[in-house]
Order: structure tokens, then C-alpha cells, then sequence
């Protein structure tokens, strides 16, 4: 009788220690899963930025990656934006005959997918960077002020900051790239260009400055 109780204990705890075994392997299967996954979704935008940078390098050697400048054809680089621990991969590029494109992928529903963008009409580019310093990301851009009253070539930029906030870029602040005595000076020039070089009969004019 006693020799029966002692093989049921022996087997009840071979049985716990079993499961356990199993659930402790699960668990440990799970683990490295996930940070297994974790590792690919974090390296993903590093390495698709890195692919794409050596593929568009190897075809104009003066591209680098996303700095301010103010003839920025093509550049690429990560950040997190979201907030979400994670980067997102910046991919920015010229629209128009003047204009800034910025496009931001990332991952989303367990897909790395198109999340958003900016698009402004200044070739100045854009940069991300924590502006107010409250731990944050922003993405920071320059664009024209057209309520000087100035042709586009010399009209002076406003310098802008947007967050990424309920899926989207929102402006959070704006403040002139400028001074006084700048506008002052730019708005002197213009008018003695208008002077030394009045618009024909049809409203046009011979000057750089008023065609672009």
C-alpha cells in the first residue's frame, strides 16, 4: 500500500514537472519568437533605408541622408515619429519645379506599409528632430511666406514643425525664418528692380527676379 502511494506521488510529480517542462519550452518558443520578430520589425526600416540609399548613391555620389539642404533631390533616412518605439523609414524627394515630398512607412496592423507624408513647395527639404525637447519627434521643413507679397524667388520662408498625431502630420509651430531688417531689405530690392525694369504691355517682366 505504501509502495502504491509512493510510485502515485512519484508519478503526479513526474506529471507536474512534465507540464512544466512543456509550458517553460512554450514560453521560450514564444520569447524567441517575439523577439525574433521584434528584431526584424525594428531592423526593417534601417535595412530597406540603407538598401535604397546604396542603390540611389551608386547613381549620383553626392546624395546624403536626410539633412537640411537646399537642393535635396533625393534622401532617406529613419526615425520614430509615432512614438511607438520603432523607427519609421523617411524617404523624401522633389515635387514640382520647386516643391519637397516627404512619404513616412512604416508598420502598421503587422503590415510595413505607407503610413502618411508632407508635401511643401520649397526645395528645402525636411529633417526630424525633438525641437521642443519634451521627448518627441518631429519632422522640421521650410516653407514659403506668401504673406510678405513677394514673388516666389524672393519671398523669405517660414521655418515649420509637425508632429505625427492621430495618424498624420499636424503643425505644431511656425515661426519666421526671417527679420525685420531682412524683409526690409529684400522688399527694397524688389521694388528697385521694378524701377530699373518696369512690365511691358501685357504685365510681363524682363527681370530674373519677377520671372521666377
Amino acid at each position: 500500500m505504501f509502495h502504491m502511494d509512493i510510485l502515485g506521488i512519484v508519478s503526479f510529480i513526474l506529471t507536474i514537472l512534465s507540464t512544466a517542462i512543456a509550458f517553460w519550452k512554450h514560453h521560450r518558443a514564444d520569447d524567441a519568437e517575439k523577439q525574433f520578430t521584434e528584431s526584424i520589425i525594428q531592423k526593417l526600416p534601417h535595412q530597406i533605408a540603407e538598401q535604397l540609399l546604396h542603390r540611389f548613391t551608386l547613381q549620383n555620389r553626392d546624395l546624403t541622408p536626410s539633412q537640411p539642404s537646399s537642393n535635396t533631390r533625393f534622401s532617406i533616412s529613419y526615425a520614430d515619429i509615432n512614438g511607438d518605439g520603432m523607427d519609421e523609414l523617411l524617404v523624401q524627394y522633389p515635387g514640382g519645379v520647386h516643391g519637397s515630398v516627404l512619404d513616412v512607412f512604416g508598420w502598421k496592423d503587422m503590415e510595413f506599409r505607407h503610413l502618411g507624408g508632407l508635401a511643401v513647395g520649397t526645395p528645402e527639404g525636411f529633417w526630424a528632430q525633438d525641437f521642443d525637447h519634451d521627448g518627441r519627434i518631429e519632422i522640421g521643413t521650410k516653407e514659403t511666406d506668401w504673406s510678405t507679397d513677394l514673388p516666389y524667388c524672393l519671398a523669405p520662408r517660414l521655418l515649420q514643425w509637425y508632429r505625427w498625431t492621430n495618424n498624420s502630420f499636424q503643425k505644431v509651430h511656425e515661426v519666421k525664418d526671417y527679420s525685420s531688417a531682412d524683409l526690409a531689405e529684400i522688399k527694397a530690392k524688389f521694388l528697385q528692380e521694378r524701377q530699373e525694369d518696369p512690365p511691358n504691355s501685357i504685365g510681363e517682366t524682363r527681370s530674373a527676379s519677377h520671372a521666377c
